[in-house]
Protein backbone atom coordinates (compact mmCIF):
# COMPACT_ATOMS: atom_id res chain seq x y z
CA UNK A 1 0.00 0.00 0.00
CA UNK A 2 1.02 3.38 -0.91
CA UNK A 3 0.36 6.44 0.89
CA UNK A 4 1.15 9.73 1.07
CA UNK A 5 3.96 10.84 3.57
CA UNK A 6 2.31 14.00 4.60
CA UNK A 7 -0.79 13.04 6.52
CA UNK A 8 -0.61 14.63 9.71
CA UNK A 9 -2.02 11.72 11.75
CA UNK A 10 -0.87 8.31 10.76
CA UNK A 11 -4.05 6.91 12.28
CA UNK A 12 -5.97 7.93 9.26
CA UNK A 13 -3.76 5.06 7.59
CA UNK A 14 -5.27 1.33 7.42
CA UNK A 15 -3.44 -0.55 9.94
CA UNK A 16 -5.89 -2.58 11.21
CA UNK A 17 -6.13 -4.11 7.28
CA UNK A 18 -2.15 -4.36 7.24
CA UNK A 19 -2.33 -6.49 10.53
CA UNK A 20 -4.51 -8.43 9.04
CA UNK A 21 -2.75 -8.87 5.81
CA UNK A 22 0.55 -10.24 7.53
CA UNK A 23 -1.07 -12.09 9.66
CA UNK A 24 -1.87 -14.52 6.75
CA UNK A 25 1.61 -14.98 6.24
CA UNK A 26 1.82 -16.06 9.65
CA UNK A 27 3.40 -12.37 10.99
CA UNK A 28 2.14 -11.35 14.21
CA UNK A 29 1.82 -7.53 14.81
CA UNK A 30 0.41 -4.40 16.14
CA UNK A 31 -1.02 -1.34 14.13
CA UNK A 32 1.18 0.34 17.06
CA UNK A 33 4.58 -1.92 15.46
CA UNK A 34 3.36 -0.98 12.08
CA UNK A 35 3.15 3.06 12.74
CA UNK A 36 6.66 3.19 13.73
CA UNK A 37 8.25 2.05 11.00
CA UNK A 38 10.10 3.83 8.79
CA UNK A 39 8.67 4.26 5.06
CA UNK A 40 10.90 2.83 2.26
CA UNK A 41 9.98 2.44 -0.88
CA UNK A 42 11.77 0.30 -4.17
CA UNK A 43 11.63 0.70 -7.94
CA UNK A 44 12.12 -2.58 -9.76
CA UNK A 45 14.79 -2.53 -12.48
CA UNK A 46 12.84 -1.40 -15.44
CA UNK A 47 11.00 1.20 -13.43
CA UNK A 48 14.19 3.13 -11.86
CA UNK A 49 15.50 3.07 -15.78
CA UNK A 50 12.34 4.57 -16.95
CA UNK A 51 12.56 7.01 -14.37
CA UNK A 52 16.14 7.80 -15.13
CA UNK A 53 15.40 8.39 -18.61
CA UNK A 54 12.42 11.01 -18.42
Amino acid sequence: MLLPDDDEDPRTHDWDWLVELVALHGITVTADQLMRLPYRVEFGNKLQARLEAS
